[in-house]
C-alpha cells in the first residue's frame, strides 16, 4: 500500500509540475515581449477585417484546424509592429513562428477547460493507476496539440529547426506580417511569432586617427566596436566626469558639453565661462575616453561617443587632489542636473 501512495504522489506531482504557471494560461495570444530597434514592439493596433481574398491566401498557406474556423472571419487587432533597424536589419516576407513547449501548452490547455482531475475517489492501486491514467491521456493531448500547431505550419514552410521546435514560414502575399502573426497567435499554439529579418553584416570602425592606439576598445578587453555595432550612445545620457575640470574648447569634446560645476567655488558654468577649464589635463583624458566624439576624423574616440559630458571640477590644487567632500558635492550636483 505504501508503495501504491508513493506513485499516485509521482504521478500527481508530474502533472501539477507540467500544470503549474496557470498565471500565464493566456499566453498563446500575447505578443513577445518588445525589445527595442529592430525587433517587436507592442502596439495598439489597428482593426482589420480580411477580405474574401486575403481569407483565400490565408486558408491555402497554413493547415488550419476546425477549431480555427473563426480566427479568419473575426476582426482582428494586430498588438505587434515589426520595426526595422536601417542599416542592420530589413524585413523580409518570412515569420519565424515558435510552438508551446509542454508546460506552456499545459497552460494553454488549462484556460481552455481541460479537466485536471488527478486523484479519483478510488484506493490503493486503482487510484494510483487513474493518477498514471489521467497523467498519460494529459501528455497525449499536449503531444496531439504540439503536432497540430507543427501540421498547421507545414504548407507555408521555408525552415525547420526541431530541436527548438521553431520554424520560418511564408507570408503570404496581400497581408501584412503583423497581421498574420496576429492570426497564428490566436490558435493558442505558439510561443510568439517574429520577423525573420535580413541581417546585414556590421563592422563599426570609426575614422577617428589616434583610434587605433587605444589599446582598450580592442576585442581582447572591451570590444567596444562590437557595442557600437548596435548603438554609439545618445546625447541625452550625461556624464559628469568630476575631476580636475575639462578643456571647454578642446575639438574632440567641445561639442559634447553641457554646462557644468566647480565644487570647489561653488560656482556653476554661465554662458560658456571658464569655470571648469582644464587644470592639469587629467580630467579632459577621463571625459575623452568616456565620450570623446567619435567618427568626426579628429583625435580618439569615446566609448560612448554621442553621450553629453559634464565638466564638474572638484580640484583647484595642481596636483588634482581633493577633499572628499567636494567630489562628493561635485557628484552630489551632476546627479541634481541630469548626470
Amino acid at each position: 500500500m505504501k508503495s501504491n501512495r508513493r506513485r499516485v504522489g509521482i504521478a500527481t506531482a508530474g502533472l501539477l509540475a507540467l500544470a503549474s504557471g496557470s498565471a500565464i494560461a493566456q499566453i498563446g495570444i500575447e505578443s513577445p515581449a518588445p525589445f527595442g530597434d529592430g525587433g517587436e514592439v507592442v502596439n495598439a493596433g489597428a482593426r482589420v477585417s480580411l477580405d474574401a481574398t486575403q481569407r483565400a491566401a490565408l486558408a491555402d498557406a497554413f493547415a488550419w484546424s476546425t477549431r480555427d474556423a473563426g480566427i479568419l472571419s473575426q476582426t482582428l487587432s494586430p498588438r505587434v509592429s515589426f520595426i526595422p533597424s536601417p542599416g542592420h536589419t530589413e524585413r523580409t516576407d518570412y515569420l519565424n513562428v515558435k510552438v508551446k513547449d509542454r508546460s506552456q501548452m499545459i497552460s494553454q490547455l488549462a484556460g481552455e477547460g481541460l479537466d485536471f482531475q488527478t486523484a479519483p475517489a478510488n484506493t490503493g492501486s486503482n487510484r494510483a493507476a487513474s493518477a498514471d491514467a489521467s497523467f498519460s491521456q494529459v501528455v497525449e493531448r499536449v503531444v496531439a496539440r504540439q503536432q497540430e500547431a507543427r501540421d498547421r505550419l507545414a504548407p507555408a514552410l521555408r525552415q525547420g529547426y526541431s530541436d527548438i521546435d521553431s520554424y520560418s514560414v511564408k507570408i503570404p502575399a496581400g497581408i501584412s506580417a503583423e497581421v498574420v502573426a496576429e492570426v497564428l497567435m490566436l490558435t493558442g499554439d505558439y510561443e510568439y511569432v517574429s520577423m525573420d529579418w535580413l541581417c546585414y553584416p556590421t563592422d563599426t570602425t570609426p575614422n577617428d586617427p589616434l583610434f587605433s592606439q587605444q589599446w582598450y576598445h580592442a576585442p581582447g578587453r572591451i570590444n567596444t566596436p562590437a557595442a557600437w555595432d548596435m548603438t554609439q550612445g545618445d546625447s541625452s545620457t550625461i556624464i559628469a566626469v568630476c575631476d580636475s575640470g575639462v578643456d571647454l574648447d578642446h575639438t574632440d569634446l567641445q561639442a559634447a558639453l553641457v554646462p557644468g560645476y566647480n565644487s570647489t567655488d561653488n560656482l556653476a558654468q554661465i554662458d560658456g565661462g571658464n569655470v571648469n577649464d582644464d587644470l592639469n589635463g587629467h580630467g579632459s583624458l577621463v571625459a575623452g575616453s568616456a565620450a570623446a566624439i567619435g567618427d568626426n576624423g579628429t583625435g580618439v574616440t569615446g566609448v560612448g561617443w554621442n553621450f553629453s559630458i559634464m565638466p564638474v571640477r572638484v580640484s583647484n590644487i595642481s596636483s588634482g587632489t581633493a577633499l572628499l567632500s567636494e567630489i562628493l558635492e561635485g557628484a552630489r550636483w551632476g546627479s541634481d542636473n541630469g548626470a
